[in-house]
């Protein structure tokens, strides 16, 4: 999962309740797309 910049506190938390790797992103949300066409080449 990805999740914004603005929440990374929460990865450790989610990563443990979740089992799913965690990947922080840009600081905010909107940016994601942008983010995702430049780490998946």
């Amino acid at each position: 999962i990805i999740i914004p910049g603005y929440v990374a506190v929460l990865s450790g938390k989610l990563e443990d309740a979740s089992g799913w790797q965690v990947l922080v992103g840009p600081k905010e949300a909107s940016g994601i797309p942008k983010y995702l066409k430049e780490i998946w080449k």
